[in-house]
């Protein structure tokens, strides 16, 4: 008998002694054995997953790619109240006013095409430069200073009373100023003039009494005031009362910022005459009219 079968003998004998376990405890011990390879299976699943973050993990550092987190996060429309109005938003824009409004006053030049020209008063010579007043004597009053003006102007010019006049000699000379203000300041000065005349009524001028008012006449312009100065007449020669009495007119005429004032300052004593005067002065205003269109 060799070695092999006293192995053999052995092991039967062995068998022999041992009670061999039933089915049941023998299944039992099959599926213990499968659970723990299958949960040594995920313990390697999830080490692998995690050696595969952190690979990714490092990848990601060595290369950060776009600054994600300036992005603007998202915002999520907020529904329409389909009962609320809309808003309307408060208008910036304010609207226009009216012409009479918010103006920065008349012209800042005055051309000569704005006064009588030598047609308009039946008078073959130009206008010239005349030093005479604005106004008549009023008690001191007269135009206001520079502050008040934005241009001023005046020219003298003889005049005839009609066409065709065959006397060499003319009938007056009219002293013609035109004042463009600053706004707002003709109308002022349009109520200064009815003051000033309403409150110098009588006024002894080198020895003459005159007398001023204002006489009713059609209105010229967009306002307008006619003064009347009556004082005795004087030899031309002599400088001696004549017995008479001689009559001298001045239009005041406003048109917008602009005011244009007519002063007849006779001729060598001789007086004036209303329904002439007027006429002037519709066509004085007429020019300064097509000036301001």
């Amino acid at each position: 008998m060799n070695d092999l079968d006293e192995v053999y003998r052995m092991l039967v004998r062995e068998a022999d002694l041992r009670v061999l376990e039933g089915p049941e405890v023998v299944r039992r011990q099959v599926d213990r054995h499968v659970r723990r390879l299958a949960l040594s299976g995920v313990v390697v699943v999830a080490a692998l997953v995690g050696l595969g973050t952190a690979a990714v993990r490092v990848a990601l550092q060595s290369n950060p790619g776009p600054e994600w987190g300036n992005t603007p996060p998202s915002v999520s429309p907020t529904p329409l109240d389909p009962t609320r109005e809309p808003s309307v938003p408060t208008p910036t824009h304010t609207p226009p006013t009216s012409p009479s409004a918010g103006l920065t006053g008349g012209p800042s030049s005055i051309p000569l095409t704005a006064f009588l020209q030598a047609a308009d008063v039946f008078n073959n010579m130009p206008p010239n430069e005349s030093a005479d007043r604005t106004l008549p004597e009023l008690c001191g009053f007269n135009l206001p200073g520079k502050a008040a003006q934005k241009a001023s102007y005046a020219l003298g010019i003889d005049y005839s009373r009609a066409a065709g006049q065959t006397e060499n000699i003319p009938y007056g000379t009219f002293r013609e100023t035109i004042v463009s203000f600053q706004a707002g300041r003709a109308t002022t000065f349009m109520s200064d003039v009815r003051a000033a005349v309403a409150g110098c009524p009588e006024q002894t001028i080198n020895g003459l009494l005159h007398t001023t008012r204002v006489v009713a006449t059609p209105r010229y312009g967009d306002d307008s005031v006619v003064i009347e100065d009556q004082f005795p007449t004087l030899d031309y020669v002599r400088g001696t009362p004549t017995g008479g009495t001689t009559v001298a007119y001045t239009s005041v005429v406003r048109i917008g910022d602009v005011v244009m004032v007519l002063r007849d300052v006779g001729y060598e004593g001789a007086t004036g005459d209303r329904t002439s005067h007027l006429a002037f002065t519709e066509k004085a205003t007429h020019r300064v009219n097509d000036w301001l269109k």
